[in-house]
């Protein structure tokens, strides 16, 4: 969270916008503030719940909800509330969340959104930045012995991870990448698995369960081949064109 700032204003407005759909039950108005336009907001909608559920995939591993401690702190202290991370099994399965209303806010990839927006009740109106930008880029790598980067040509025949089916950019925009390229990713790549997060992504590549992975470029440094907990050295060897952020 040090280097992404979510729009604070714009993720209470958020959770205001998925709260519409809610009932009233559990909602105490005696925690309403109406001297502060945040709060004004989220009132608006008729329900505010004592507890605010904020669905997450786990696009960090196992430890995604821990590392937005920062921003469910931040809408805690605003709100007056309660704020819990869920973290869903998969893109799929966080669309259940919103859908079910077992979550009032959801963080969800660009894709995952198209996606999944037909059946939710639900409107996107927050973007996240990193370093000021909206963007970011999905990388392809290989494992760093420090021999010359490989041509991606040169990764035909080999084993690749992808984040998942769903994922921005560990999976739909390096395949657009390769098919710009004239290289047809399903025959291209002799085996496909899905690593679920971009960190296992990479922990497959450096443990050599697989030859390649895809993941997002917060992940890896292409300039140090560093991974951004230093654990692992990689060679990025093509890079998407740039992509919104969640």
């Amino acid at each position: 969270m040090s280097k992404t700032e979510i729009h604070r204003r714009q993720a209470l407005a958020l959770l205001g916008a998925l709260m519409a759909g809610c009932g009233r039950g559990g909602v105490d108005p005696s925690k309403d503030n109406v001297d502060d336009p945040l709060e004004r907001e989220l009132s608006s909608t008729g329900a505010v719940p004592d507890v605010v559920r904020v669905g997450i995939t786990p696009t960090l591993g196992s430890g995604t909800s821990g590392k937005l401690a920062p921003l469910y702190e931040y809408l805690a202290e605003r709100l007056g509330r309660r704020v819990e991370g869920h973290t869903a099994k998969s893109y799929d399965d966080l669309a259940v969340l919103v859908r079910d209303q077992k979550v009032e806010l959801a963080v969800f990839s660009p894709a995952a959104y198209v996606t999944a927006r037909k059946g939710m009740e639900a409107v996107a109106i927050a973007t996240a930045t990193r370093n000021g930008s909206p963007t970011y880029l999905g990388y392809l790598f290989v494992k760093n012995t420090g021999d010359k980067r490989p041509l991606l040509t040169e990764l035909e025949g080999k084993t690749v991870a992808w984040v998942s089916e769903y994922s921005t950019s560990g999976y739909l925009y390096p395949r657009v990448m390769l098919k710009d390229k004239g290289i047809d990713p399903d025959a291209f790549f002799s085996k496909h698995v899905f690593a679920k997060s971009h960190d296992e992504a990479i922990r497959m590549v450096a443990e050599g369960e697989v030859d390649v992975g895809a993941a997002a470029s917060p992940f890896v440094d292409p300039e140090t081949h560093q991974t951004r907990d230093g654990a692992t050295s990689l060679t990025v060897v093509a890079k998407t064109d740039r992509i919104p952020l969640d």
